[in-house]
């Protein structure tokens, strides 16, 4: 979902280059998650679910025809939530290859956008602000083009591992999501983990098959570990998760989590306050 905006920035590394990234499954079996029912994959998936269910809530307090800006939305996976809505899915198009960018709305740095200020009701953002060398800017800029009244939905990892490089730059604290959201004139609703330690922990064990068995170019070393392989992702991508997640609820601060969901507005404009929905 993210979006590489370094080279907008003027940032002296952006040389476009991809580098290493974390340990991710590869695209047929992320294509096959994709198909798995969002009822299913609540019981073994810590990271898209919580993630899912954060844009579900977000969605249901968005009005009929108010304008949805999707920020770094890549594949825009979430638009068929906002059917109801003016949907604006706007990407730079170099977050992945792979990914198919043909449903945008608008290809385009976050930065240069061509919007006027206080035109936009809504502002989704997934996972993009670790890949900008100033965050402050990026809220800001999110702020600026919000209507007085408006939402910022954003979701901002804290415990995720390298990704996209050379353009992964930060990682946050519900302290510092707060600190940039207020700086920027926000009004925080609420900042919050998607899970706990027990959703890490089950996240990271996920990575596990990946790691035992790295991708090669030579076919029969592919068939050859094939029955391991998909052994190990039952029991390591599915069994495990499963038993874990349950004991998420003895975690009650959650100050170990994956991804934190923030949900801030703008201040309305006097005698707008009580038409806002809640």
């Amino acid at each position: 979902m993210a979006s590489q905006l370094a080279m907008t920035m003027g940032d002296p590394t952006a040389t476009g280059g991809r580098g290493t990234l974390e340990p991710v499954a590869p695209r047929w079996q992320r294509d096959l998650l994709q198909r798995i029912p969002w009822s299913l994959r609540r019981w073994f998936d810590p990271h898209h679910y919580p993630r899912y269910r954060f844009v579900c809530e977000a969605a249901a307090r968005v009005r009929s025809r108010e304008i949805v800006l999707d920020a770094g939305a890549g594949e825009c996976p979430y638009r068929a939530l906002f059917a109801h809505a003016h949907y604006i899915g706007v990407d730079n198009c170099v977050g992945d290859d792979a990914w198919d960018y043909s449903r945008l709305g608008l290809v385009s740095d976050l930065f240069h956008l061509g919007l006027r200020p206080s035109t936009v009701d809504h502002v989704l953002c997934n996972d993009v602000l670790e890949h900008v060398p100033d965050p402050a800017r990026l809220i800001t800029a999110f702020y600026d083009v919000l209507k007085p009244g408006g939402s910022l939905f954003l979701s901002a990892p804290q415990g995720w591992g390298q990704h996209q490089n050379p353009h992964d730059y930060f990682r946050f604290t519900s302290h510092a999501l707060r600190m940039l959201f207020e700086r920027a004139g926000f009004e925080v609703q609420y900042i919050r983990p998607l899970g706990g330690f027990f959703y890490y922990l089950a996240n990271r064990i996920q990575m596990l098959p990946i790691m035992l068995f790295p991708a090669t170019q030579r076919r029969w070393v592919e068939w050859t570990r094939l029955p391991l392989k998909g052994l190990a992702v039952g029991v390591f991508g599915v069994v495990i998760p499963m038993m874990l997640m349950p004991f998420d609820r003895l975690d009650e601060d959650k100050n170990t989590t994956l991804t934190y969901a923030c949900w801030c507005r703008k201040p309305a404009l006097r005698g707008d306050a009580e038409r806002q929905p809640v």
